[in-house]
């Protein structure tokens, strides 16, 4: 049997990886795995032509505020709202670990750091965005 040929991810941080949802153009054929990077991942599926990633596309650079956003997400999902995560400091990209990253955070805005959020460093091979 071959591999079938997947041209579409979606892809979320899960549980210190990244989790994809796999699929082929028309959808007939999906799939959910795994991945310890988004390099393994790219890697495994040469021929992905569009790649979506579920994570905040630009950081606060106030210290002492949140995201707008990230706000009004929260207002609007009322009981779900613990589904969106803020997005953390610009200043915290470049921590070397979770616990460094969470201590600046409370530090510095006064706001601890989600471990989710923390876990794209970690998971991607590369800095926070």
């Amino acid at each position: 049997m071959t591999t079938p040929a997947f041209k579409l991810a979606g892809i979320d941080g899960f549980s210190k990886q990244w989790l994809a949802i796999l699929a082929t153009n028309d959808f007939a054929i999906c799939r959910v795995q795994p991945f310890k990077s988004l390099a393994q991942l790219l890697e495994s599926y040469p021929a992905l032509k569009v790649a979506t990633v579920d994570t905040p596309i630009d950081l606060p650079d106030e210290r002492n505020k949140r995201r707008k956003c990230d706000e009004e997400a929260k207002e609007r999902l009322g009981n779900r709202r613990a589904s969106v995560f803020y997005a953390p400091h610009r200043f915290l990209v470049n921590a070397p670990d979770y616990s460094s990253a969470n201590t600046q955070s409370k530090q510095v805005s006064g706001y601890g750091l989600s471990t989710q959020r923390m876990a794209f460093s970690v998971t991607s091979g590369m800095p926070m965005p």
